[in-house]
C-alpha cells in the first residue's frame, strides 16, 4: 500500500510539473467538458466537428479503444471494442459486441438551469465477464443525464445525475437504475470525480451491498489531452473481487473541421 501511495503521489507532481499548456477536460478552467463522470455519461458534449480517442488500461491484460464524433453542436456518436488479454501472453478474449454511444443534448446549460442530455451507451465499466456477456458494472443502456457546473471558493465544481435502463441486467432483474456523482477542480489543470450507482439493476447475490462507488483523478497534460486513473468499487459492493481495480485512461480530443 506504501509503495503505490508513493507511487501515486510521484506520478501526479510529474503531471502537475508538466501541466502547463492549454487545458483538456480538467482543472478550473478546462477546455472541453466531461462526458462521463467515471463511467456513466454526463450533460457533456464535444464542440461540433471536434473527434475524440480513448484508450483505456484495464486489469488482466484489458484495453479498449472508444472513438466518437460530434456530428453538430448537441448530438455525437461513438463506437467502442476491447477485451481482455490483449497485452500480455494470456488468449485474448474481445467482447461480444462493439459498444455504441449516441447522446442529443436538447436543453443547454445555462446560470439557473442545467444541461440536459438524452442517450443511449452499450459500453459497460471495466473488465469485459466473457463467460456472462456483461461488463463488471452495466453498461447505461437508454439514459437521460442532467448536469450543472458551479464556481466556488475550492474552485469548479459539477454535479452530475441521471436516470438508465440497462440490456446487460439479467431479465429477472431488469429495472430503472439510478446514479449521480461530482467533479471538483484541483488547481488549474486537475480534477477528482467521484460516481454513486445505486445498482438497482443487479443481482442482490453477487453484491456485499446496493450502491456501488468508483472515483477518478484526471489530468490535462497538453492541449486536448486529458489522462487519468480510474478506481473502481471503492466501498467493496461487489464480491468476490480482491480489493480496488486500478485503470488508467488517456483522452485525446481534435477539432476535425
Amino acid at each position: 500500500m506504501i509503495k503505490f501511495i508513493l507511487t501515486f503521489v510521484m506520478f501526479f507532481a510529474l503531471i502537475y510539473s508538466v501541466s502547463a499548456s492549454s487545458p483538456g477536460k480538467a482543472g478550473t478552467s478546462p477546455k472541453y467538458e466531461t462526458d462521463l463522470i467515471v463511467d456513466l455519461p454526463t450533460a457533456g458534449m464535444l464542440p461540433a466537428y471536434h473527434g475524440a480517442v480513448v484508450i483505456n488500461f484495464l486489469p488482466l491484460g484489458g484495453l479498449y479503444l472508444e472513438a466518437s464524433y460530434a456530428l453538430f453542436q448537441s448530438f455525437l456518436v461513438g463506437i467502442a471494442y476491447g477485451g481482455n488479454g490483449i497485452i500480455g501472453n494470456s488468449k485474448p478474449e474481445m467482447q461480444n459486441l462493439p459498444g455504441i454511444t449516441a447522446k442529443y443534448r436538447f436543453l443547454d446549460e445555462r446560470i439557473n438551469i442545467p444541461a440536459i442530455v438524452l442517450g443511449f451507451r452499450s459500453q459497460g465499466g471495466g473488465n469485459f465477464i466473457y463467460g456472462n456477456d456483461r461488463f463488471v458494472d452495466h453498461s447505461p443502456g437508454f439514459f437521460l443525464a442532467v448536469s450543472k457546473s458551479f464556481t466556488w471558493a475550492m474552485g469548479e465544481l459539477s454535479f452530475h445525475s441521471g436516470v438508465n435502463y440497462s440490456f446487460e441486467a439479467n431479465k429477472v432483474f431488469r429495472s430503472p437504475d439510478v446514479y449521480f456523482g461530482f467533479e471538483q477542480s484541483i488547481g488549474k489543470f486537475v480534477a477528482l470525480n467521484l460516481e454513486f450507482d445505486l445498482s438497482l439493476d443487479e443481482d442482490a447475490k453477487l453484491l456485499n451491498h446496493r450502491g456501488r462507488v468508483n472515483g477518478a483523478l484526471r489530468f490535462s497534460v497538453v492541449d486536448g489531452v486529458t489522462i487519468g486513473m480510474k478506481i473502481r468499487d471503492l466501498t467493496g459492493s461487489v464480491k468476490h473481487q480482491d480489493g480496488l481495480t486500478r485503470q488508467f485512461y488517456v483522452d485525446f480530443v481534435k477539432n476535425l473541421n
